[in-house]
This record gives C-alpha cells, structure tokens and sequence, in this order.
C-alpha cells in the first residue's frame, strides 16, 4: 500500500496515461483512489483540476528543501488559490525567515565591505 497523505506532493498516471504531479486533496482507502489537485500535467487542460487515480498508480513525491523566496512566493500563491491558511502560513514563515537572514547578511557584508582593506582611499591608495 501506498504510504502517501493529504497534501503529500505525488506524480501517477490517469487511466488515460496522463502524467499528473499535484498534491493529495483526499485518500479513500476502501476504494483505492486518491484524489489530487494537479499542477503540472502533459494535458494542460487538467492544471488547475482535480483528479482521482487509482492509489496503485501514484507515487510519493521526496519533499525538497524550498529555499529561493521565488519558490516560496509561487507556493503562496497556490496555497492563497486553495485556500489553506495553515499551508499559506507556514510558507510566509519561511520566507519572513529567508528575508530576515538575507536583510542580516546584506548588513554585514555592507559594514565589511565599508572597513575592507580593498576600499579605494585606504592606505594612501586612490
């Protein structure tokens, strides 16, 4: 049996043999579907849609450390598309603590850079 869950990020192919990648809206266990809300497919009619797949045709997705604030602001916007404030709140988390280390290193390295000994005008040089 599969050990995926809601909102797990999966890939698996409809009856039709499309590819579809999306995350796990529902899992019906007696039935052995699960449907998914699909991001990326080979049809394109089918982003943006719901489908339901058999749970032997889907496979678990690793999940990847999202570090660029690009990646987290698309993420936002799917989480504000689907309306789950607990996904939508997470993810701006992350990014206010991406923003806040970048905002810390841009000011270190500004007082390292003004006091580096490669400054024009230090040591007589000009």
């Amino acid at each position: 049996m599969n050990n995926v869950q809601t909102a797990d990020w999966v890939q698996g192919y409809t009856r039709n043999g499309e590819l579809v990648h999306g995350f796990v809206e529902a899992i019906d266990i007696e039935n052995g579907t699960i449907q998914i809300h699909v991001v990326a497919s080979d049809n394109e009619e089918a982003v943006g849609t719901g489908v339901e797949l058999k749970l032997r045709r889907v496979k678990g997705l690793p999940e990847s450390e999202i570090e660029g604030q690009d990646s987290l602001a698309s993420l936002i916007d799917l989480a504000l598309a689907t309306r789950d404030k607990e996904w939508f709140d997470q993810l701006t988390a992350r990014l206010n603590v991406i923003r806040s280390r970048n905002s810390q290193r841009g000011q270190a390295l500004g007082q390292e850079n003004a006091a580096g000994p490669n400054k024009p005008g230090l040591y007589g040089l000009r």
